[in-house]
C-alpha cells in the first residue's frame, strides 16, 4: 500500500518548482507594470511635445524614467518576493538583475524585438534562473548547471556573435 507522505526528495522538488513560478510571475508582473507605465507615458506626455526643454528633452525624460523603472522592480522585488513565500528571497532579488543584464543582448539578438515590450519575458526567466541558482536546498548540480548555462549563452553570444 502507498504512503500518502510525501518522500523528502518530493517535498525539496516541489519547493523549488513554487520558487521558481513565484519568482517567474513576480518579476514578469513587475516588467508587465514597467511597460505599462512606459506606453502610457509614451503615448500621453511624449507626443504633447513638453518634456522639461532639458538640453535631452523627450529623450532624457525617456532615459531617466526607464533607469527608475529598472531600479524601482530591484528595489520592489524583495518585499514581494519575500510576500509570497519565496525564502530566503534576498539572493533571488540580487541574482536575478545580474542573470537579465548578462541575457539582456542575448534576448535582443535572438528576438529582435523591443526592449521594453519584451522586458517581462527577459525577466521572468532570469528570476526563475536566479531562484534556481540560489535555492538553498535543490541539488548543487542544478544550480551550477543553470548558472553554467547562463554563462555560456553569454560567452557564445559575445564571442561567436562578433560583437
Amino acid at each position: 500500500m502507498a504512503s500518502s507522505r510525501a518522500r523528502p526528495g518530493q517535498v525539496v522538488t516541489r519547493e523549488a518548482i513554487l520558487r521558481v513560478l513565484a519568482s517567474a510571475c513576480i518579476a514578469g508582473g513587475l516588467g508587465l507594470v514597467f511597460w505599462l507605465v512606459f506606453y502610457i507615458g509614451s503615448r500621453s506626455h511624449f507626443n504633447a511635445g513638453n518634456c522639461g526643454g532639458g538640453p535631452w528633452g523627450c529623450l532624457g525624460v525617456a532615459i531617466i524614467g526607464g533607469l527608475l523603472g529598472i531600479l524601482a522592480i530591484v528595489l520592489v522585488a524583495w518585499p514581494l518576493l519575500h510576500a509570497v513565500g519565496v525564502r530566503p528571497a534576498w539572493p533571488v532579488a540580487l541574482v536575478g538583475p545580474g542573470v537579465a543584464l548578462s541575457g539582456f543582448r542575448e534576448f535582443v539578438t535572438l528576438t529582435n524585438s523591443s526592449v521594453v515590450s519584451g522586458l517581462w519575458i527577459l525577466l521572468a526567466v532570469s528570476y526563475a534562473a536566479a531562484a534556481i541558482i540560489t535555492a538553498p536546498r535543490l541539488y548543487r548540480y542544478w544550480s551550477a548547471a543553470v548558472a553554467m548555462a547562463v554563462v555560456a549563452l553569454d560567452l557564445a553570444t559575445r564571442f561567436i556573435g562578433g560583437r
